[in-house]
């Protein structure tokens, strides 16, 4: 499905952007979904989560 919006549907958008404004403004919206496919992997949860590695030990208090 990414391909399809990718490579049909958004590039139909840029070009009839670029018409009716500029170039560079068509452009700007492929920042637009750019910045949207960067803003999934920052909210995305995965549903395996890795083991990573911890650069400081969390102090457990046994009180």
């Amino acid at each position: 499905m990414t391909g399809i919006a990718g490579g049909a549907v958004v590039q139909i958008l840029i070009g009839g952007i670029s018409d009716l404004f500029s170039l560079k403004t068509g452009m700007i919206f492929l920042f637009i979904t750019l910045g949207y496919i960067l803003s999934i992997s920052f909210w995305a949860k995965p549903i395996i989560t890795n083991k990573t590695i911890q650069l400081f030990k969390k102090e457990k208090n046994l009180h």
